[in-house]
């Protein structure tokens, strides 16, 4: 394994475990430098892929004479260009597989009825949103939790 490799046996059934699963969701998605591409708590930023440089033309001219050769410097800011591409189109794939690791992860991570709130999510970033606007607890009922394992805690000691 990898040392960037996370992995995790934990599938998300509810509001009782999100904080957990989003947690180690967010952990495999920061390894693979994703998570600001699917984070739910930011605005939804696609990931863009790259554009290929057009190579120059020859410049027509229009007294009929034939058609001007595009300069050494434009022919090598294009290169540069071409370079620049293939870089970026590389780390474009890259990103892309990650994303697709972590939505496959998702897709194994959480109980099967909960699919249907995201099968027609088209991103991951809505997906997760979705499964956060459901199942992650609102302060009332963190302190809900609190004050119910307080007063447990205080039965057990009063005995």
């Amino acid at each position: 394994m990898s040392k960037n490799t996370v992995t995790s046996n934990l599938v998300l059934d509810g509001q009782s475990n999100w904080e957990l699963w989003i947690f180690v969701v967010k952990r495999i998605a920061e390894a693979g430098d994703v998570w600001e591409y699917i984070d739910p708590d930011q605005l939804y930023r696609p990931l863009q892929k790259p554009e290929k440089p057009v190579r120059p033309a020859p410049t027509v001219n229009a007294d009929g004479y034939p058609p001007t050769q595009p300069t050494q410097q434009t022919l090598m800011q294009y290169n540069q260009d071409l370079s620049n591409y293939y870089k970026d189109i590389k780390e474009y794939r890259r990103l892309k597989d990650k994303l697709g690791q972590v939505k496959a992860h998702i897709t194994k991570t959480i109980q099967q009825d909960l699919l249907y709130h995201i099968k027609d999510k088209l991103s991951i970033h809505d997906q997760i949103k979705t499964l956060q606007e459901l199942y992650s607890p609102t302060t009332a009922d963190q302190e809900y939790r609190v004050q119910k394992a307080y007063k447990a805690a205080k039965t057990l000691h009063a005995r």
